[in-house]
């Protein structure tokens, strides 16, 4: 059996890369420093992106713990979600907060007025959009 080695260094802080497997691979590995707390998939024709996920495989499982926490609508998760919250990532903050919407619906309101001031513009968007949905307007 032959084998073939082939090693490239890319920059994630500044290049893409896209990979087309055309016959099967024994391993293909990609290892990356994290230098934001995303990874975005881009549609190869367009460019536009697909998905983003988290950089850091702990931050995903917050992520996906959260999810799961919301859809079992158990209350016992509160005190785990109400920290999440408060978490560094946005999009854990955020995936927490919506977990928590239908977990303790009642704590959500107050939960997203103090997201109205976070540090993280899509989280004070998000945050202000789901408010106006919530409250009646007067």
């Amino acid at each position: 059996m032959r084998i073939r080695v082939e090693a490239a260094t890319i920059d994630s802080r500044h290049d893409l890369f896209d990979v087309m497997v055309e016959a099967k691979v024994l391993v293909v590995k990609f290892v990356s420093t994290a230098h934001h707390p995303l990874q975005w998939a881009f549609h190869r024709d367009t460019g536009q992106a697909l998905q983003a996920i988290a950089a850091d495989p702990v931050d995903s499982e917050l992520v996906s713990m959260s999810r799961t926490l919301g859809a079992m609508m158990n209350r016992a998760a509160v005190p785990a979600l109400s920290h999440l919250c408060d978490h560094q990532q946005y999009f854990v903050r955020w995936a927490a907060m919506q977990a928590l919407g239908y977990v303790a619906p009642e704590l959500l309101v107050p939960r997203l007025k103090v997201a109205e001031e976070d540090p993280h513009p899509h989280i004070r968007a998000a945050a202000h959009k789901a408010l106006n949905r919530i409250l009646p307007q007067g």
